[in-house]
């Protein structure tokens, strides 16, 4: 019995074992400015799922997508639009309620990632710190989660709702994309 439990400890602590990421430098920044205003913001996107749409994103991404946002709406965007907060060196899973879960009034609860090749949600990475929101547009329920580091390779997003566990495969390339 003990070396089983030592096993899965072990599995364990290797699934989850990834790189933090480090501070972004000026060249970065600008890049990540530059992909934004060419409107190619690396956010990965799970498989589409029956109340949420799952997104993921570094702070390169991030800040990518505020400057794709200010060059849709024809406004500037550069270095000094930059906030601290889209800097942080941690990765967002966000949620977004599809139509179909707005009728269903699911709700989603914790947020978790976990390895392809390690089903077990036991073994999940959770959030250093996870918020969620009504968005004014009407009744468009957003979470968040706040991860400092990624699983690798394929992963799974797990989210608690009231609904039961609903899971999103993020596949390896759309993993590639996050920055």
């Amino acid at each position: 019995m003990f070396p089983s439990f030592v096993l899965m400890l072990t599995l364990a602590c290797g699934v989850l074992a990834s790189a933090q990421l480090p501070a972004l430098t000026d060249q970065q920044i600008e890049e990540a400015i530059a992909l934004g205003k060419n409107k190619s913001a690396p956010v990965a996107r799970a498989e589409p799922g029956r109340d949420f749409d799952v997104y993921i994103e570094g702070p390169i991404g991030r800040i990518a997508a505020a400057a794709e946002k200010a060059s849709k709406e024809r406004r500037p965007f550069d270095k000094s639009n930059v906030t601290d907060l889209m800097k942080e060196p941690v990765y967002r899973v966000y949620l977004v309620e599809t139509k179909s879960a707005s009728s269903r009034q699911t709700i989603p609860g914790h947020i978790v990632l976990i390895t392809r090749e390690f089903k077990y949600i036991e073994a999940a990475l959770h959030p250093i710190r996870q918020t969620g929101r009504v968005l004014e547009t009407g009744r468009v329920y957003v979470s968040e989660a706040y991860f400092d580091r990624l699983p690798e390779g394929e992963l799974d997003v797990a989210v608690g709702t009231n609904d039961g566990l609903q899971r999103f495969r993020v596949d390896a390339t759309e993993h590639q994309k996050i920055r």
